[in-house]
């Protein structure tokens, strides 16, 4: 289905659980996570497939269809080793569309403590995407000041593999035209 995205979290050993969490645009907005699988028929139209308890992953979040708002795509460290930096955790988020890989988005690995890595956010009624790309300790909210840069839906895609993030400080690698199909 073209409207399809998933978004597959992986990672090293270390820290053995690592959560992928999805805010959807829903009134009130509902959490796809472990506690909260989803449906891919139904609102939310978003679903996680399996949560990864002993490290690697992956733990895939897919949205079917998107829903006008803004969803927050984050990490949560939710168990592993003391003194864990995501730095250390090889943590990565591949992303797909119908067409499969478009983009790799790796943890900014200049942020050092933190246990929540906010990814990305997805702008439903337009279906655009700004990397966020940044880790903190509180859970991320909506960020405002952001450059919805991507696209969705509709055109070329930017093709297997490409970088839409990279280790580093916070920074966006899309074209405009890079697109999400």
């Amino acid at each position: 289905d073209s409207n399809t995205i998933r978004l597959v979290l992986a990672w090293d050993a270390e820290p053995s659980d690592l959560d992928s969490q999805l805010v959807v645009p829903t009134i009130p907005p509902q959490t796809v996570f472990f506690g909260n699988r989803g449906s891919l028929i139904s609102t939310p139209f978003a679903n996680l497939d399996v949560d990864d308890l002993d490290g690697f992953g992956p733990e895939t979040i897919t949205i079917t269809n998107t829903l006008s708002g803004i969803y927050n795509y984050y990490i949560h460290r939710f168990f592993g080793a003391s003194g864990f930096t995501f730095t250390n955790s090889g943590a990565q988020v591949r992303v797909f569309n119908h067409t499969g890989l478009i983009g790799t988005i790796n943890v900014n690995t200049n942020d050092i403590i933190g246990d929540y890595w906010h990814v990305m956010q997805i702008d439903g009624a337009n279906r655009t995407f700004a990397i966020i790309n940044a880790v903190s300790n509180g859970i991320p909210t909506v960020n405002t000041n952001v450059a919805y840069t991507g696209s969705i839906g509709g055109g070329a895609s930017t093709g297997p593999g490409t970088s839409i993030g990279t280790p580093g400080p916070p920074r966006i690698d899309v074209q405009p035209t890079d697109q999400f199909e």
